[in-house]
């Protein structure tokens, strides 16, 4: 009876999810278009003042067992064996993309260039806007195109916005980096709540890719539901679960980008240094004589904590939605506040990063 079971309860599984990746999926998970697609470019510069943003784009690892073929290919630089799940998501945390199954080897930035995703925004097949939107896409005197918000490993496009990767950011590149580093603080934060809710995506043993693949589109729509339905209250900001899984890439080579994207670039720049007016400020740690700047090209995380919790108690608002503004928060921001004031940095996150970016409060 035993020896009956397990291939009975295998079966049910596969059933289960090719059913639910086959209707559910595709229920779930959708692109905004339309006015959806100006819900969310507004719901986006409500949340971290950038305007025109309709997503944020990353990538993370689901752990796997080494497949039988071509298994090598699926070693990520973690030292695991894994498959990219590849994702957008809109404001609210909710993925709106997904594509899961490439191997761990091969990057965020190959994912993207040879998905869907990236193919229907060159055909003008998503974000495209309706001519009755147009008005709104207006800025000063030029018209601008929505866009995506993506770290450093990707390359610099019209449709695909990345932070200035300066050591000492000017004025307008400064806040800039600081509205596209919360809002891909959004796509973070999803990653980390999924794989909260998963337990599955940090240690599976599955070992077929494919399979693998359609059990993240489940979990991704699963994600969507549960988080239309706000049925969890959970910490949301945990380094050791949503940890970007492309650091290797933060200063690796990419595409140069063309002058058209530059200037586009610039543009929000210079709208974002009137609108949010935020400059680096600098402060000196007695022990290390360092000085505090802005982004220096660390990871976008840590940095995101910095300029969100700091701004947050600097101004007496919050940046996040209210249900998230929970105990969580209060302690990753003492403790922000707590770094700047001791002697040694290192004391207490080690070594990886040694340059704290103080960014907007004047201490």
């Amino acid at each position: 009876m035993q020896d009956n079971a397990k291939p009975t309860c295998d079966n049910i599984v596969h059933d289960v999810v090719e059913v639910l990746s086959q209707k559910f999926c595709l229920d779930m998970i959708k692109f905004p278009e339309g006015a959806d697609l100006m819900r969310v470019m507004n719901e986006f510069k409500g949340l971290c003042y950038l305007p025109f943003c309709a997503g944020a784009i990353d990538g993370t690892f689901m752990k796997i067992e080494k497949p039988r073929e071509w298994g090598d290919t699926y070693f990520c630089y973690k030292k695991f064996t894994a498959i990219i799940l590849f994702a957008c998501v809109d404001a609210r945390g909710k993925f709106t993309y997904v594509n899961a199954g490439q191997p761990g080897s091969v990057g965020d930035a190959y994912t993207f260039n040879c998905s869907d995703l990236k193919r229907k925004i060159e055909s003008k097949s998503w974000l495209s806007v309706p001519d009755e939107f147009l008005p709104h896409m207006r800025l000063d005197d030029a018209t601008f195109q929505p866009f995506l918000c993506a770290d450093s490993a990707f390359a610099l496009s019209p449709s695909l916005m990345k932070r200035f990767e300066v050591d000492h950011p000017t004025h307008e590149q400064f806040n800039l980096n600081y509205g596209l580093i919360l809002t891909r603080r959004v796509v973070e934060c999803a990653f980390g709540r999924l794989k909260k809710r998963f337990p599955i995506l940090k240690n599976s043993r599955l070992s077929d890719p494919i399979f693998a693949q359609k059990v993240l589109g489940v979990l991704c729509a699963l994600h969507n539901y549960i988080e239309g339905f706000g049925v969890e209250n959970m910490l949301l900001h945990d380094a050791g679960i949503f940890e970007p899984s492309d650091v290797h890439g933060l200063h690796g080579n990419v595409t140069r980008a063309n002058p058209a994207s530059m200037e586009i670039r610039d543009k929000l720049a210079a709208y974002m240094a009137h609108t949010l007016d935020l400059a680096p400020v600098g402060r000196l740690l007695p022990s290390h004589d360092t000085l505090l700047n802005g982004p220096v090209g660390y990871d976008d995380i840590y940095y995101s904590w910095f300029c969100g919790y700091l701004f947050c108690l600097g101004n007496q608002r919050c940046l996040f939605p209210p249900e998230r503004n929970h105990m969580g928060m209060d302690t990753m921001a003492k403790t922000m506040l707590l770094i700047l004031d001791i002697t040694s940095i290192t004391q207490v996150i080690g070594e990886r990063i040694t340059l704290v970016p103080s960014c907007c409060l004047k201490m």
